[in-house]
């Protein structure tokens, strides 16, 4: 992070004392060529003026394809999510941003952005440094590795003040044939024995101010008892003192917990015990003393066995609460599939969900419908009354929509003035035939504008059913889009089309002559 910030600021200083020399060969080269992913975007629009060749190995866009998109074009947050993001930065006074990012092959990073305003090319461009941080548990991974070192560390100083403690006892039975040095031997084993254990003292107090420094609690179970020891730490995430939440069984931790994650962590527990498994680890569920669900970040190791059956011992390892990271992530995935405008799942969450109504209808045998919506009209809206207005009618689409479908239907907008309804446990393709009239006429009423002018934008409708119009999704989703266009060409006024191999040909029969 300093490495960034101290080359936004020489890249700053440069350019605001000799503006005339900005971006000259040297400093375009060492842009070019420098491995941290670097963009300048034009600020008035978010058009990306120059990218460097980590940029481009990064996102797997060429120089030309990238100058010929926005950075809104990449940035999958909406404009919302993004002012939100910024408001959050100022908050907690960070000089950087963290977004989603879509790659060319169509993943989604998460990345820290940190930007600049400098003068490039007679105009304010936003001079930004990306840096990829979706491997965020690697830290965290690190951190565990750094907390075991430290254990092994102490316990192998532990060992070595044990042995030489013991050399120590050795030498003074010797000595004591020699009655006249006895004393002073004497005196100088104690004096040697309180150093040792003062020095352990001193390991143990600096391992314990390293764990609760990163706000880790600690756990272990031996075979010699039947509860977990654990430390204040632990406690304290859980909202306990340590003496009200001791003795701490394994049966009262499991009651604790929430069913369906204590069970997949004794599984994995079991598998390191019986050594199938390096280490444990696995998040869960804790309910915190005031009642609300916490998230927490289990891990552990064996520590010792028995050198004869292998039998483990002793495990031990930490508890990390992660409750934020948690919802961060959860809230990242709601932007990405969630569409802004109104605020229904978008195109990549509707071919996510799908593919699992898809199997759910094929294992059970069941009936499922497709309907593509495509609003006549809209277009005339936007041109004559503005995008706002636009806006506002798309909005009111997909309320009369939400409000007429049930809430176990699925409505997607897949952008534009597109929208597509999956509605599953269909018992006969005459039922589509009656919901798609009486959709028909719902969305065919008009709707108000800001103005007070009511405009009109019926809807065609193309419908396929599984499994009579088709098997396979790609197929379905083809043939209702193919209806979708049959209904516009012929029922300017709204209406629907459901497939059939007829229709389809006069379809296709249709696009041809239109060409």
């Amino acid at each position: 992070m300093v490495f960034y910030r101290f080359l936004l600021f020489v890249a700053f200083i440069e350019l605001f004392f000799s503006p005339q020399l900005a971006f000259a060969a040297t400093w375009s080269d060492a842009f070019e060529q420098h491995n941290v992913v670097m963009l300048l975007v034009r600020s008035s629009d978010g058009k990306i003026v120059r990218t460097n060749q980590a940029a481009r190995r990064f996102y797997g866009y060429s120089e030309t394809e990238l100058q010929s998109l926005y950075i809104q074009d990449i940035n999958v947050f909406s404009a919302k999510a993004i002012a939100e993001e910024r408001a959050l930065a100022a908050k907690e006074h960070r000089n950087f941003f963290v977004f989603k990012h879509r790659l060319k092959n169509g993943d989604v990073r998460t990345v820290e952005v940190s930007s600049l305003p400098v003068q490039y090319q007679n105009q304010t461009v936003l001079y930004s440094i990306i840096r990829d941080i979706s491997e965020y548990r690697v830290a965290q991974q690190d951190l565990w590795h750094y907390q075991n070192s430290l254990e092994q560390m102490v316990e192998e100083k532990t060992k070595q003040l044990e042995i030489k403690r013991h050399q120590q006892i050795v030498i003074l039975s010797t000595l004591t044939i020699f009655l006249s040095l006895l004393s002073i031997a004497f005196s100088r084993q104690i004096f040697l024995q309180k150093q040792a254990e003062k020095l352990l003292q001193i390991e143990k107090k600096r391992l314990s101010d390293v764990i609760w420094g990163t706000n880790v609690g600690t756990w272990e179970l031996s075979e010699k008892s039947d509860n977990f020891v654990i430390n204040e730490r632990f406690a304290t995430i859980l909202g306990y003192t340590l003496e009200e939440l001791s003795p701490l069984t394994p049966e009262r931790l499991g009651s604790m917990c929430h069913p369906d994650d204590w069970e997949k962590s004794q599984q994995i527990m079991k598998g390191n015990i019986k050594g199938e498994l390096e280490f444990y680890e696995c998040e869960l569920r804790i309910r915190h003393k005031q009642g609300h669900w916490i998230w927490i970040m289990s891990r552990g190791r064996v520590v010792k066995r028995d050198k004869r059956t292998s039998r483990a011992l002793k495990i031990a390892g930490t508890h990390q609460e992660i409750t934020l990271q948690k919802q961060l992530h959860e809230e990242l995935d709601r932007l990405a599939h969630i569409d802004p405008l109104t605020q229904l799942p978008n195109r990549r969450y509707f071919h996510d969900r799908l593919d699992k109504v898809h199997d759910f209808a094929v294992a059970k045998n069941t009936m499922y419908a497709i309907f593509y919506i495509d609003l006549n009209k809209f277009k005339l809206v936007n041109d004559s009354y503005g995008h706002h207005e636009g806006d506002l009618v798309l909005k009111n689409v997909a309320n009369k929509m939400t409000s007429f479908f049930r809430s176990s239907d699925l409505i997607f907008r897949l952008g534009g003035d597109e929208f597509v309804v999956i509605i599953e446990n269909l018992k006969a393709i005459a039922d589509v035939e009656i919901i798609a009239t009486k959709l028909v006429t719902q969305l065919s009423k008009p709707h108000t504008l800001t103005n007070g002018v009511s405009v009109d934008v019926p809807p065609s409708i193309g419908i396929s059913v599984f499994s009579s119009h088709g098997s396979e999704v790609n197929i379905l989703i083809q043939r209702a889009d193919e209806m979708m266009y049959l209904a516009k060409g012929r029922y300017p006024e709204g209406g629907y089309e459901i497939y059939s191999a007829e229709k389809l040909v006069q379809q296709q029969n249709e696009r041809r002559c239109t060409v």
